[in-house]
């Protein structure tokens, strides 16, 4: 992996635990803690096999493996690639989904300190981010009642556009966060929402 998707990565890791860490100081602060022309017959074969190589990598593309996370289940698309992030305060997974150009998903876990709705998770936890927020938005699906968050993260390295989905479960916050630079943020932002559309609660 180059340098470029190693620096933006970091980013995208410290941005998730950012925004965790942010979350956890301030409901802990009375506890202190918290991605050339050719014959027409060789166009022919060439047309034919670039549409079956097409085919193939939309065929294979489309397939989805279940991964288990603490006690959830979701699907990602098995061309996503696990990465090793070695130890962290928190449980995490985090996924390379395009190489060529850096777009990634990562989830964590977080336990609460204290009892908290989701509302005040999240009023807390983007408050003192620095985060450029677009939008922040409360649904439901399935019975999960989620947080949805668009953000621009401006870092000396340069700027990643952040889709924060968020929910609770018990004492437990479970973030997801998908990352790629403002120009190719659309480029699996379509895979991203999948995921979060297989979210299971085990």
């Amino acid at each position: 992996m180059n340098k470029k998707f190693s620096k933006i990565l970091s980013i995208v890791t410290f941005s998730t635990l950012l925004l965790v860490g942010c979350g956890k100081e301030e409901t802990d602060s009375t506890q202190s803690s918290q991605e050339t022309e050719q014959t027409t017959n060789e166009s022919e074969v060439i047309e034919t096999s670039q549409t079956e190589v097409k085919e193939n990598t939309e065929n294979k593309e489309s397939e989805l493996v279940d991964v288990d996370f603490e006690e959830i289940t979701f699907k990602i698309p098995n061309t996503a690639e696990k990465l090793d992030v070695g130890e962290q305060q928190l449980p995490v997974a985090v996924y390379l989904l395009d190489a060529t150009i850096g777009t990634s998903f990562n989830v964590v876990l977080e336990p609460l300190q204290q009892p908290l709705s989701l509302k005040e998770y999240i009023d807390l936890a983007t408050a003192s981010t620095g985060y450029e927020y677009q939008s922040n938005e409360y649904y439901t699906t399935d019975g999960i009642e989620w947080n949805e968050v668009v953000s621009l993260n401006n870092t000396p390295q340069g700027t990643m556009k952040l889709n924060q989905r968020t929910f609770m479960k018990d004492d437990h916050v479970y973030i997801f966060t998908y990352a790629g630079t403002p120009e190719n943020y659309e480029s699996n932002l379509q895979d991203f929402k999948k995921i979060i559309e297989s979210v299971i609660v085990n």
